[in-house]
């Protein structure tokens, strides 16, 4: 999910009710050390690390055979980081529970339109088949959004632009669940909603998302 607009509340709320479903968070702040994309991957795999040792494990090895890892590209960082330790440990059989949220706040104070348009479409580029679900808050940003529509990437991903509002519990979940099956109708089952939707409904009024 790509959500824009009143980023920063919503994204606070929608971890504090996702806490125990969390594998890591990011936050960009524009002119910090965070704004830096070069950090964004890397920080990731560490906090995912700290839930799956086994991943652990293999981030470590990889690390210490390549350390070079960390000054690639965003996407072989991505790859190498990321995906390809997670993926060799499912082609083991290894089972690394349910699926875990990531939450990305303020992709629009990431320093630069062209590491935002990579970052946002190597994750609904590459992320399909991994157990995270991805929820991206950031302010509205068209030259990134003409990028990924002129790549297809669009498509893949759940954009959301809405205020903040005082929507009952029970209206908020509704709208998420139909929002979502109209959507794509798959998405409802391949999420785990029933346990998730209520606590982000409840946090943030809406929205949440997977690619």
């Amino acid at each position: 999910m790509w959500l824009t607009g009143l980023k920063s509340n919503l994204a606070q709320l929608c971890t504090e009710k996702v806490q125990e479903e969390l594998a890591a968070t990011f936050c960009f702040l524009e002119s910090t050390t965070t704004e830096d994309p070069r950090r964004f991957f890397t920080t990731l795999a560490n906090q995912i690390a700290t839930h799956i040792p086994a991943y652990a494990e293999i981030l470590d090895d990889k690390l210490r055979r390549n350390p070079d890892l960390v000054s690639k590209s965003l996407k072989i960082q991505f790859e190498e980081l990321i995906a390809a330790p997670i993926k060799e440990l499912l082609e083991r059989g290894i089972d690394l529970g349910p699926r875990r949220v990531i939450v990305v706040e303020g992709i629009d104070e990431c320093a630069g339109m062209h590491a935002r348009c990579e970052i946002i479409g190597t994750i609904l580029g590459s992320a399909r088949g991994l157990p995270f679900y991805w929820a991206i808050f950031g302010l509205p940003d068209s030259r990134v959004e003409a990028t990924l529509r002129g790549r297809g990437l669009m498509k893949l991903c759940w954009r959301v632009c809405h205020p903040v509002t005082n929507f009952p519990v029970g209206e908020g979940e509704y709208f998420l669940r139909v929002e979502l099956i109209r959507y794509q109708g798959w998405i409802a089952v391949r999420w785990a909603f029933v346990k998730c939707a209520p606590k982000i409904v409840t946090g943030t009024a809406l929205f949440f998302f997977s690619p």
